[in-house]
């Protein structure tokens, strides 16, 4: 007797601990679909946990250790009513759109019980959540990824086909334009789900290899985002991440951080500085033989110093680029004018980056997308916003390239890859992939995820302030194609400013007669 006494007091002892050390779960959290339990443990809530960023449309917000609705219930194909019973009251949010919501659903646990955040409300006390609808049929489906972290992308696709018991096939495709052309061409079955750049909009549109899917579109959205995947009066794709423009400088070699509301003239200054020490034989420091380089000879990393010398678009509302302008004369000049100070040495990416790894250049201009590699290599370096032009109080504008997610017209399973763009566009995955790739996700609560652990956060927010995004329409790449024949003769003196930006004009004029008479 005394033994069993002993054994009833230490279980007792075990249960109250257990009950002490875990409050926040004491209540369970019940969920039904049409009607029928689906018996989903506290346990397996817990498990899905991530860090969420809610905000209400009070202005509150936080982050919360919580689960998506939709990685815990089944996919819907639709979901015409909701119930939320609480311990008060049984509310019954209403419209077509809920459907849409439930991967930005989050409930997490508080205070012994739990909270429901959906459509921008928070619900306290909640106990159970039932949902009607119709659930979605499909169990197949076909990604193509491009780009930087494919393998991160890839493990969250993979996640969320093992939540929903999908069978998911992933492949890598250097160039999702040309293949998604070319199968759609020889009346083939493109993937489910195709990762794409803006400029691929025109010829992938143009070919009618995609879905239009505006109404997909979250208020998460970044503003700049929210455009960067428009094209003939519609939304192609719905954005992931971006890359930035940067300036990348080496440490050893500048060793004092530039301001962040830097200009050309403190560029120049910092130039002039290194050239003298290294006519000096580098008595302050390290040498560097050439201050900055990039690659000029491109449209690319031209257009960003004609939007900072007053031009106010690109692409202008008639959807024409006008090249023989004041913005883009003083931007090219400007160029000349650095080069000619031997401040900048003109080289394409290769060069540039083994020049910069080696100490031999001191400043480039590159993407976001460096910052891993240089991470890798161990390089000693720092990155800044592109600087603002003393003349025009504008900044030169970086470019953001925004990569996304869209679904081909031929697509099999069209509805399940919007349920997977749902999930892959929720910030806590944008955040996952994001961080570690050093880019920035395109959701803008998924800002408020890494802005504490990314180290280049304050960098990118600015580059993004002053920042355009890449244009979509035909007449850019015209354009981009076209002047990177025509500065390579500027910089190579073998045409003059004049000559470049009248013969730009008169080719692009051309090239826009040619396609509308097509």
């Amino acid at each position: 007797m005394f033994g069993k006494e002993n054994m009833n007091i230490s279980r007792a002892i075990a249960i109250v601990a257990i009950l002490l050390l875990m409050p926040a779960f004491a209540y369970s959290l019940n969920f039904a679909v049409n009607g029928e339990p689906t018996g989903i443990p506290v346990t397996v809530l817990l498990d899905l946990r991530r860090d969420h960023f809610v905000e209400t449309p009070d202005g509150k917000s936080r982050i919360v250790s919580g689960s998506s609705l939709g990685d815990i219930l089944p996919l819907f194909y639709d979901i015409h009513r909701m119930e939320i019973d609480t311990a008060e009251s049984t509310a019954s949010p209403t419209g077509d759109h809920l459907v849409d919501h439930l991967f930005d659903a989050v409930v997490w646990s508080e205070g012994g019980g739990w909270s429901l955040f959906l459509d921008g409300e928070i619900y306290e006390g909640v106990q159970s959540i039932s949902l009607w609808g119709a659930p979605l049929d499909s169990r197949e489906l076909e990604v193509w990824l491009s780009w930087e972290g494919t393998d991160l992308i890839g493990a969250e696709i993979q996640r969320f086909a093992e939540l929903h018991g999908l069978d998911i096939a992933i492949s890598e495709i250097p160039n999702s334009r040309s293949k998604l052309i070319a199968v759609s061409r020889a009346g083939g079955i493109p993937a489910d789900l195709v990762m794409i750049q803006s400029d691929y909009l025109a010829d992938l549109v143009d070919n009618h290899t995609l879905q239009p899917i505006e109404s997909m579109l979250s208020e998460n959205v970044l503003g700049k985002g929210r455009g960067a995947f428009d094209y003939a009066g519609r939304t192609w794709a719905y954005p992931f991440y971006f890359d930035s423009h940067l300036l990348f400088y080496n440490t050893n070699l500048i060793t004092e951080r530039p301001s962040l509301s830097w200009t050309l003239e403190d560029l120049e200054g910092l130039s002039a500085e290194l050239l003298a020490r290294d006519a000096h034989g580098a008595e302050d420091g390290e040498a560097a033989g050439i201050p900055i380089s990039w690659n000029a000879y491109s449209a690319y990393w031209l257009t960003p110093f004609v939007i900072g010398f007053g031009k106010d678009r690109i692409v202008d509302v008639q959807g024409r680029v006008v090249v023989d302008d004041e913005p883009t004369r003083s931007a090219v000049e400007y160029l000349l004018y650095l080069r000619e100070r031997g401040y900048l040495e003109v080289m394409e990416r290769d060069a540039m980056t083994a020049y910069f790894a080696t100490g031999r250049v001191a400043m480039i201009l590159s993407g976001s997308y460096s910052i891993p590699h240089f991470e890798r290599l161990g390089l000693p370096f720092s990155v800044l916003p592109y600087p603002a032009v003393p003349g025009t109080g504008r900044h030169v504008a970086p470019f953001l390239d925004f990569k996304g997610l869209a679904v081909p017209r031929r697509a099999r399973h069209p509805v399940l890859a919007r349920r997977l763009i749902q999930y892959l566009s929720t910030p806590a995955v944008q955040a996952a992939v994001s961080l570690p790739l050093r880019k920035m996700p395109a959701s803008a609560p998924a800002w408020e995820l890494i802005r504490d652990s990314h180290p280049y956060f304050e960098v990118l927010e600015e580059s993004y302030r002053i920042g355009i995004p890449v244009p979509a329409e035909r007449s850019y790449a015209t354009y981009k194609s076209l002047m990177w024949r025509l500065l390579r003769f500027v910089f190579t003196d073998q045409m003059s400013v004049e000559e470049m930006l009248a013969t730009g004009d008169e080719l692009l004029r051309n090239a826009a007669l040619r396609t509308s008479t097509q």
